[in-house]
């Protein structure tokens, strides 16, 4: 079975392939968000279809992740530090000789991997200096070359910072994976999360992955 690497970045996205790579097909540079203004079913039939769900329960006042902090390797940068799943390996190494201007990198070991090889990256750019809705109102159009319904999600908070938060079922050549990103800003720089997880992941498992990791994630001074 072809295992694929999937990354996804904050100003360039490019999933990467085993054997090569896929770019945004119109060129232009990525901002991670959705748009802020996604229109409510009008019914409360059609508003049971919707999935996914918003993941927290309190829309107007973002929450810290009470799931248990992931254990496995410490990634630890000038600016913020993380834990990896247990069993996931650094890939920074990798994924920059791929040609991707990642900062750090972790992945599902080879060995455990089936279609999609699970990982997370991290990315930091300057902070341009918008809003939050600012960030949440491009993304859907940016990311549509992938996802082709990019939900936005109630921002989160990451160790007392808020951050944006989207995600939806990317498609990438023959690989189909869930992406989900949050987006957040300290001291001028702008941090984008983003996790790749294979669809075989009940949501369930997607979500203990993800918060686990969010969970051990600290800002130093």
């Amino acid at each position: 079975m072809i295992r694929t690497w999937v990354v996804g970045t904050l100003l360039v996205l490019a999933p990467v392939v085993l054997t090569g790579c896929a770019a945004d097909p119109s060129g232009n540079e990525m901002v991670m968000g959705e748009a802020a203004g996604t229109a409510e079913a009008p019914d409360a039939a059609q508003e049971e279809t919707q999935a996914p769900p918003d993941p927290l329960a309190t829309p107007d006042a973002p929450a810290p992740s009470s799931a248990d902090p992931a254990t496995g390797i410490r990634i630890t940068k000038q600016g913020y530090e993380y834990s990896a799943p247990q069993g996931w390996v650094e890939i920074t190494k990798q994924m920059r000789e791929s040609g991707q201007d990642i900062d750090t990198a972790v992945g599902e070991a080879m060995s455990g991997a089936t279609t999609v090889r699970e990982n997370l990256n991290v990315v930091l750019t300057p902070a341009p200096g918008g809003s939050m809705e600012a960030y949440e109102a491009i993304a859907a159009d940016t990311l549509k070359f992938m996802v082709k319904d990019l939900d936005v999600y109630d921002r989160t908070v990451i160790d007392g910072r808020e951050a944006v938060h989207v995600g939806g079922v990317a498609e990438v050549g023959n690989a189909s994976f869930f992406f989900e990103q949050y987006i957040a800003e300290k001291d001028g720089t702008m941090y984008a999360i983003s996790f790749a997880v294979d669809l075989a992941t009940p949501e369930a498992g997607r979500r203990e992955l993800i918060d686990s990791v969010l969970a051990s994630w600290k800002w130093p001074a």
